[in-house]
């Protein structure tokens, strides 16, 4: 039998994924998931910013004299997918 349509109620997520388990709040395993490896892999605050803009210099110093030397975030969702194709 076929579950009912759900989405989460933190995110976009839903029963399309076929690996996604909603808990008794409506929440998503994938939000669970982030939320827990949010603590020790992002990076955030001033310390989040002066690694982005190290980041970025590097990618501009590595680029620098070559045809292309930018970034283009990519999910690879069709949204972002068909930007990059554009840029």
């Amino acid at each position: 039998m076929k579950e009912k349509y759900q989405i989460c109620t933190k995110t976009v997520m839903d029963t399309s994924d076929e690996n996604i388990v909603f808990d008794p709040d409506g929440i998503s395993n994938h939000w669970w998931e982030y939320k827990n490896r949010e603590k020790d892999e992002l990076i955030v605050g001033k310390e989040g910013r002066k690694f982005a803009e190290t980041l970025a210099n590097d990618i501009r110093k590595m680029g620098k004299y070559r045809d292309y030397d930018c970034i283009i975030g990519l999910s690879g969702g069709i949204d972002s997918s068909y930007t990059a194709y554009w840029v």
